[in-house]
């Protein structure tokens, strides 16, 4: 079930809002092929319901199939409904109050201690992929982040047209100030979506967030990397709790790390979204 932006139930036999769009390559029909070896395409966007302004529900369908979707996962949801398309330098999403409250204090309280973070390279920076330490990271990767609703709505809100995997890659960074590593780059070719969600416990660290820069020079490899002083800069991410951004790869996604210049413990949480 799906309701419309004005709450008015909306679920037409040839569109089940309640799964991934796909079209039968057969008889042309959406969702509701009864042809033999049934043979699907994926059909773009995945949820139109969400991206005019209306919301997908929680169902039990006829033949007793229960499409579950947590209130953890219709807040985010909801976030990248009302969020607006940021288009410089890139097409990319910046949304505040991410993740629902109640679940983002809980992460806030049980972020892993340095038995779990351990020293990474480069120098400076603790890091785990493991989210089976707390019960409240599962919740997180598994109604958010690996969730496959979340997924699409990204996708279908910056206008991307692809299939991506299964498992989501992730990783818990905490940087600190021996962490130095500030070049201008574009992230590796299989990080066709980079995300970041900053976890801090206050604006203490606002003027610590990632940022977004024009190199003064036109690459089209971009394996290439830039030194600050050869870009100019674009804008800064405020590295404040419970926000994130999705950042498609591309020619004008070159980002850096700040230059950390004090004693701090940053911490966050980056992955990626790649395509099958």
């Amino acid at each position: 079930m799906a309701r419309t932006k004005e709450g008015v139930p909306f679920h037409p036999s040839e569109y089940d809002p309640d799964s991934l769009r796909v079209r039968c390559i057969t008889c042309g029909k959406m969702n509701s092929c009864n042809c033999e070896n049934l043979q699907f395409t994926p059909w773009y966007p995945r949820l139109p319901i969400l991206m005019n302004g209306g919301m997908i529900e929680s169902v039990v369908h006829d033949n007793g199939q229960e499409i579950h979707i947590s209130e953890i996962t219709t807040h985010s949801l909801q976030r990248i409904v009302d969020c607006d398309i940021k288009l410089y330098p890139t097409r990319m999403m910046v949304i505040e109050n991410f993740i629902e409250p109640s679940l983002f204090s809980e992460l806030i309280k049980s972020w892993p201690s340095r038995d779990i973070l351990k020293q990474g390279d480069p120098i400076g920076r603790f890091q785990t992929s493991d989210v089976d330490f707390s019960k409240s990271y599962r919740t997180l990767y598994n109604e958010v982040i690996n969730n496959e609703y979340i997924k699409y709505a990204v996708l279908d809100k910056l206008g991307l047209e692809f299939e991506v995997n299964t498992e989501t890659k992730i990783q818990l960074w905490e940087d600190t100030e021996s962490f130095k590593v500030n070049d201008v780059h574009v992230d590796f070719d299989l990080f066709d979506i980079t995300f970041g969600l900053y976890m801090p416990e206050d604006d203490s660290l606002k003027e610590y967030g990632t940022e977004f820069w024009s190199p003064n020079r036109y690459v089209e490899n971009l394996e290439d990397s830039f030194t600050k002083d050869e870009c100019d800069f674009i804008f800064k991410i405020p590295f404040i709790p419970n926000i994130i951004y999705f950042i498609p790869r591309g020619n004008k996604s070159w980002h850096s790390s700040p230059d950390i210049l004090t004693k701090l413990n940053r911490k966050h949480l980056y992955g990626y979204y790649g395509k099958k």
